[in-house]
């Protein structure tokens, strides 16, 4: 019997958590025992570091743009006919939408229309991103989408409850937990002596950090605050943050105006953020918004500690190691929950096992994704 062909399909591709949940499920046993071929189709990239996996695993990273980021019209025009080119020459029987709003339903419309027999849209986001240009037409284009296009699924998942009621409208859906692999993220004392080594870090100081874009939404400017908060209360701290982003000039500027510029470091994106973890002492997710969150599970594995805002849903509390907090809450608050987390004496080593354990484990996330990619 032939192998069955999965497209996915995401708008734009780098080191976020929507490849990683993507690259987790393929590197699975349930995928591996599944027989199955794929290839990967993104709009857009801002970040190549995958594709060598991508390759290791034995598919393809389709892109219409690489290393660009258009406008959304030519997104739009570009990325449907390049999407409907691939399925017509590649005999795909699953497709795998990865949507973070409501016009990502196109690419299952347009499968529909190519004869795909399964049609899986996968949403990960629980607000509308991205409306820094062209906020009206993508608004429309959002409603839109939602309105017309999501009987065109023959599946319907959600990383959330959040975020299948923000794309599907009132339509059932499932919620399907992003999984991690627990022996990747679990705490490493060897990486941890490497990373706070490079950053000349010492054991006897405090090293706090972020790791995802630095942009409005992750909120740079509130860490530096933070940052500046907790040494004005005493600690010997230093801050992290790792990821690409357009607020790195603005966030040192801020650093240098508040006198913490020497106690931060903002390192690239990296496919690798499992070490960074094992660095830190605790994570700091201020987030204006979040489809999920999967770093704070990350973390959590790494026996991480993580204060993170509201933005976050409750679902990624799976552990006693993080707590959320309002973003209009007093700085003095968050300060204090990171004191509080410091003082505990953690035993890091045990919360892979926890999290094992737990629904976001990617084991079985990968085993209800090959379930739904078999039906048809």
């Amino acid at each position: 019997m032939a192998r069955k062909r999965v497209l996915f399909y995401t708008e734009g591709w780098g080191t976020g958590g929507i490849e990683a949940v993507i690259l987790g499920v393929l590197k699975t046993q349930a995928f591996r025992e599944a027989r199955m071929d794929f290839d990967i189709f993104s709009v857009c990239e801002w970040n190549d570091s995958y594709d060598a996996t991508i390759e290791r695993l034995g598919g393809r990273h389709l892109v219409r743009f690489p290393q660009a980021r258009p406008n959304i019209f030519k997104k739009m025009v570009h990325g449907t006919r390049e999407f409907s080119r691939i399925l017509a020459a590649g005999d795909y029987s699953v497709v795998h939408v990865n949507a973070t709003n409501g016009m990502s339903l196109v690419y299952s419309s347009i499968a529909r229309r190519r004869g795909v027999p399964v049609r899986v849209v996968h949403s990960h986001n629980s607000y509308f991103d991205d409306i820094s240009t062209h906020p009206l037409v993508k608004k429309l284009g959002h409603r839109l989408g939602k309105a017309l296009l999501s009987r065109s699924a023959t599946a319907r998942i959600a990383c959330s409850e959040a975020a299948g009621k923000f794309l599907f409208d009132g339509r059932p859906f499932e919620v399907v937990p992003n999984g991690i692999d627990p022996a990747r993220f679990a705490f490493d004392a060897e990486k941890r002596r490497a990373v706070r080594s490079r950053l000349k870090v010492s054991e006897s100081s405090v090293l706090l950090g972020n790791v995802g874009r630095v942009d409005d939404r992750k909120n740079p400017m509130f860490q530096v605050r933070l940052l500046a908060a907790l040494r004005e209360r005493g600690l010997d701290a230093r801050y992290l943050m790792v990821g690409d982003g357009d607020l790195k000039d603005e966030t040192m500027a801020l650093a240098r105006e508040m006198g913490v510029a020497d106690s931060l470091a903002i390192l690239p994106a990296t496919s690798e953020p499992e070490a960074s973890y094992c660095a830190l002492d605790a994570l700091v997710m201020p987030s204006t918004t979040e489809g999920f969150g999967m770093t704070a599970i990350e973390a959590q594995c790494a026996g991480l500690p993580v204060v993170a805002s509201d933005a976050l849903p409750e679902s990624v509390v799976v552990t006693d190691i993080i707590r959320r907090i309002s973003l209009v809450a007093p700085m003095d608050e968050w300060a204090a929950a990171v004191e509080e987390f410091l003082s505990r004496g953690i035993d890091r080593a045990g919360y892979a096992r926890i999290m094992g354990e737990s629904a976001y484990n990617v084991e079985r996330t990968a085993a209800r994704m090959v379930g739904l990619w078999e039906a048809g």
